[in-house]
């Protein structure tokens, strides 16, 4: 699990929080009980709305989630790992999403981020 998340250290990930919430940040540093964002956005993961790139009814393993994100005034964000029931980095695609409505940001898609790195790393090994 450490080797994975390094491989995120420094880049923008969302973590789900068992009560639903969801922060949306940088991840600038871990240990075994906590994850430690900055630049952190705050939403309901309840509300996603869920889309796949074709407009056309979202896949179980692809689409995209769009959540009104509240941006959260602190500097760090520490967060217990135990209280963290999902991971996923961030992927905006804005290309794709320029002509949707300004008001929802695409926010992540719904392969989590630690199944997305062992697929990088089983290609990197090949």
């Amino acid at each position: 699990m450490e080797k994975r998340l390094k491989k995120l250290k420094g880049k923008k990930l969302i973590a789900v929080m068992d009560d639903g919430e969801a922060f949306l940040g940088t991840l600038i540093d871990f240990d075994k009980d906590t994850l430690v964002l900055t630049e952190v956005c705050e939403g309901p993961s309840s509300q996603i709305e869920w889309s796949s790139l074709d407009d056309e009814e979202p896949q179980p393993e692809e689409g995209y989630g769009f959540v009104d994100w509240v941006c959260v005034n602190l500097e760090e964000v520490i967060i217990r790992v135990d209280h963290v029931s999902r991971l996923w980095p961030w992927k905006h695609r804005k290309e794709y999403f320029e002509d949707q409505s300004k008001k929802r940001t695409p926010t992540y898609t719904r392969t989590p981020a630690l199944d997305m790195l062992a697929k990088q790393e089983e290609k990197e090994e090949e």
